[in-house]
């Protein structure tokens, strides 16, 4: 870090940063696709949860449900289950594509 304060030299400090760091090798949870996966649920679930802020009743209904669903997910994902993890990626992608109006 420079002289800066942490805001100005974070050119984006609410993107995740666990996708950034590199696994230990052979470390427990050493596999990247599954650190990634948990990064982009927990920013999913921190999207979901900034919109229900302002959501009306029907959208805020199923933005707790989406919410759920992928708490849930994240709980029962295993590192050695690369298609779970797969499917977690996706999910996360449509969660937001739905978020953004793309999925209506």
């Amino acid at each position: 870090m420079t002289n800066g304060s942490f805001m100005t030299d974070n050119k984006q400090p609410y993107e995740p940063v666990l996708p950034q760091v590199p696994p230990v090798p052979g470390g427990l949870y050493g596999d990247a696709a599954y650190e990634a996966v948990l990064g982009d649920i927990q920013l999913t679930v921190a999207k979901l949860s900034a919109a229900l802020v302002d959501a009306d009743e029907a959208t805020a209904s199923r933005l707790t449900t989406r919410r759920r669903e992928l708490n849930r997910l994240q709980t029962q994902l295993r590192p050695d289950d690369g298609d779970a993890v797969a499917q977690a990626h996706t999910l996360c992608r449509q969660v937001l594509d739905e978020m953004s109006g793309g999925g209506r």
